[in-house]
């Protein structure tokens, strides 16, 4: 009888165990781009539907020998450059050193509104939403011996900001050719956006913060409600460490962003806006 019992359990066990990696393992994402030819395929497409010229003599950078983002490919033919989300696909950066159309600096053909047409008609080549994108600045601006349209848009999610998530595209003034742009919104979205810490106890909380770690708050310059990817920055705050100590999560939490105008110039301390933790910060001199 107890042969059978712990037979029986065994067998639960591994069952179980098999359950267990399956779920993992459909859970992990999973790669679109696995290897330079898929890269080379999906650049080659970019390119052709944005106008770009194609040569076909290419460079390729798998994710690991790429710094600019984490889990890209960058193709580079000639004079332009691409950079390939492994997992989605997506065109994350682009850059051409060849569009850029020469004259007056303060000469444009396309109005504004045509400007930010090309720009939707670009980046829905690469891949990219605008379900979370809300336009932020569009104006001309000096370029090389011409001028650009610079567009920048923010990533929000319901009313809340993004602390640092943004695109900028820049379009060519006479035609709306694209010359470049940053994708630059890696985060997910906030598990839920309750507030139920005040500005007042986000401040304090903040104060109280700098000084457990000997650092004395300077005055209030703002206090926002954003979405933040929490980390260790101001666990470490002026302390010798290697580059692998920073631990940034991969999750994101709605947070008070309270800047203050010291101890350092720049000064950010991020307030959970649910239970009053300290989510990280920002600290420069």
């Amino acid at each position: 009888m107890v042969n059978k019992v712990i037979f029986y359990i065994t067998m639960m066990l591994m069952v179980c165990s098999i359950i267990c990696a399956e779920t993992k393992k459909e859970s992990e994402p999973k790669k679109v781009i696995t290897n330079s030819t898929q890269a080379i395929a999906r650049a080659k497409n970019f390119f052709h539907n944005v106008g770009w010229l194609w040569s076909g003599n290419v460079k390729v950078k798998p994710p690991e020998e790429n710094v600019v983002q984490p889990n890209v490919w960058g193709v580079k033919d000639e004079n332009s450059t691409v950079y390939c989300n492994e997992f989605t696909g997506n065109v994350t950066i682009a850059h051409t050193s060849g569009m850029i159309s020469e004259g007056k600096k303060d000469f444009t053909k396309i109005t504004k509104e045509t400007a930010i047409s090309f720009a939707k008609k670009h980046l829905k080549a690469a891949g990219i939403s605008f379900d979370d994108l809300v336009l932020e600045t569009i104006k001309i601006e000096p370029k090389l011996n011409s001028s650009v349209w610079q567009i920048k848009y923010r990533r929000e999610y319901k009313i809340y900001k993004y602390l640092d998530e943004w695109l900028a595209i820049s379009i060519d003034p006479l035609d709306g050719a694209l010359i470049s742009f940053n994708y630059h919104c890696n985060s997910l979205v906030p598990v839920n956006t309750d507030v139920k810490l005040k500005k007042e106890t986000a401040i304090k909380n903040a104060g109280v913060c700098l000084k457990n770690i000997k650092q004395i708050p300077g005055k209030l310059v703002s206090a926002e409600l954003m979405i933040v990817q929490p980390d260790n920055y101001l666990d470490i705050a002026g302390k010798k460490i290697k580059s692998d100590e920073y631990k940034q999560q991969q999750i994101t939490r709605l947070a008070w962003v309270i800047n203050l105008d010291g101890p350092w110039d720049i000064t950010q301390v991020w307030v959970d806006a649910e239970d009053g933790s300290i989510l990280g910060g920002v600290h420069c001199k």
